[in-house]
């Protein structure tokens, strides 16, 4: 941490800190910091980071205002007096830090206003919402019936079988099992969730058997739909933002490859 407030004390302080005269180029001295000083361009570029009512709240209170200042003069002073205290080479692989950062800075930047950026067109993003449909809300959904089976009844020869068809229901019934049920709809998912169990996958017209919680219960399948995904107008721009990362990727490869034509190794 007191690194990363070192650098960012010397991008903006190192400059003024090497000379005990201010350079100023129609830019107004505002207060003194040491061997340095603060100046109105200083304390505009620092307002910059406020939203624009703060930043006119600053300005017009000039309490709020002084702060300002005394927090970029101290900032300041700080500074020049860490620096004051480094040896040559500390110095050194502190410059270096910061011409890392800069550069990182102007990279970015150079990024933003000159690499032309590839935009998925209609057929890749058709492919990928086929290929990612269930992630858009396409999926199996179950209408199931289930059934509490009493303990009485949870070992009779008909609950014995992994796969029940409805006779067997039937059949527990003729051999007087007092059955309660339910009705639900459950996707795919909800059916590892609700009857982990239940391992393959379900038929219609079937029942299994399953054990929630202590309860024995036969869980009849009387339905299976198909729910499709949400319509392709809905998430082409959900896709779109998924498929940018991916994108910007080609795009500064190939500008990888223009710029290694400026670059040679000296080994």
């Amino acid at each position: 941490m007191k690194c990363q407030v070192l650098l960012l004390s010397a991008l903006c302080a190192l400059t003024a800190c090497s000379d005990n005269s201010p350079e100023v180029v129609n830019d107004k001295m505002v207060a003194r910091a040491g061997s340095a000083y603060v100046t109105q361009g200083d304390v505009d570029h620092h307002l910059q980071r406020f939203d624009p009512a703060a930043r006119m709240t600053i300005i017009d209170d000039k309490q709020q205002y002084r702060r300002l200042v005394e927090s970029i003069a101290l900032t300041r002073v700080m500074a020049q007096k860490q620096q004051a205290s480094m040896t040559a080479e500390q110095m050194h692989d502190f410059d270096l830090a910061i011409q890392a950062y800069r550069d990182q800075m102007l990279a970015k930047s150079y990024i933003e206003e000159n690499v032309q950026r590839q935009v998925p067109d209609r057929k890749a993003v058709e492919e990928y919402y086929q290929a990612h449909a269930s992630e858009f809300g396409q999926r199996k959904q179950y209408a199931v019936t289930e059934i509490q089976v009493p303990d009485s009844c949870a070992l009779s020869k008909p609950l014995l079988e992994p796969v029940l068809d409805k006779s067997r229901i039937t059949e527990l019934q003729k051999m007087g099992c007092k059955l309660s049920s339910s009705e639900r709809k459950v996707t795919a998912e909800q059916v590892a969730e609700y009857y982990p169990a239940l391992k393959d996958k379900l038929v219609a017209d079937h029942a299994y058997w399953s054990n929630v919680a202590g309860i024995s219960l036969l869980l009849s399948v009387t339905a299976i739909t198909e729910v499709p995904a949400r319509p392709l107008s809905e998430v082409t721009s959900e896709i779109r933002r998924r498929l940018a990362p991916e994108y910007l990727k080609q795009s500064l490869e190939q500008e990888r490859v223009k710029l290694n034509k400026e670059i040679e190794f000296l080994d």
